[in-house]
C-alpha cells in the first residue's frame, strides 16, 4: 500500500507544479478592472487602463508610445471592455495608440506619466485622464 502511494504521489507531482505555477503567476497585462486597481495601489506605482468605448465595437491592439523612442505593445482589449496594464518602464511623456483588426490607428493625445496613479484612455472621448487609484 505504501509503494502504491509513493508512486502516485511521484506521478501527481509534475502536475501540482505545474498547477501551482499557473495560479500562482499573473501575465504583465490584465483585463480586470479589479486586478487592476489592485495593482495600481502599490504606492508609486503606474497603470494604464483602456476603456475601449469606441463606437466599431471592435477589438484593438493597444501600444505605448513615448514621445521620442519606439513604441510597445501593452494588449488587446475586445469591444466593450476595459485592459489595465502596470507601465513597465520610465515614466515620461507618451500616448496610446489604438490599432484596428484592418490596421487603421486611432492616437490618444500625450500625457505625462510622472505621478503615481492610473492614466486611462476612453476611447470614445479620445482623453486620457489621472486618477491616484
Amino acid at each position: 500500500m505504501r509503494h502504491v502511494l509513493l508512486h502516485t504521489a511521484r506521478a501527481l507531482l509534475p502536475l501540482a507544479v505545474v498547477l501551482s505555477a499557473a495560479c500562482g503567476s499573473s501575465g504583465s497585462m490584465n483585463t480586470s478592472a479589479e486586478a487592476g486597481a489592485d495593482a495600481a495601489a502599490v504606492e508609486g506605482a503606474i497603470m494604464l487602463r483602456v476603456l475601449n468605448t469606441h463606437t466599431s465595437g471592435e477589438d484593438m491592439t493597444i501600444f505605448l508610445a513615448p514621445e521620442v523612442g519606439e513604441q510597445r505593445i501593452i494588449g488587446t482589449v475586445a469591444g466593450n471592455a476595459t485592459l489595465n496594464a502596470p507601465l513597465s518602464g520610465a515614466r515620461g511623456r507618451y500616448r496610446f495608440v489604438g490599432q484596428r483588426q484592418n490596421g487603421e490607428r486611432i492616437t490618444s493625445p500625450y500625457f505625462n506619466a510622472q505621478v503615481a496613479g492610473v492614466y486611462s484612455w476612453d476611447l470614445a472621448l479620445n482623453r486620457v485622464n489621472r486618477a491616484d487609484r
